[in-house]
């Protein structure tokens, strides 16, 4: 059976984690603005805490 791991396609590690590093810092801003409008629906909803 052949190994089809990441280190068969990149000869460092650190290459291939470094590669991928834009896709990672993107995915996570993006999770932080969704959740940034989840807190913001959950603050300002009727009780009114954000005002607080």
């Amino acid at each position: 059976m052949k190994d089809f791991s990441y280190t068969v396609l990149f000869d460092d590690v650190d290459e291939y984690f470094l590669s991928r590093l834009p896709i990672v810092e993107k995915r996570l801003a993006q999770g932080g603005v969704r959740l940034a409008a989840i807190l913001n629906r959950i603050f300002t909803a009727k009780t009114g805490i954000a005002q607080a």
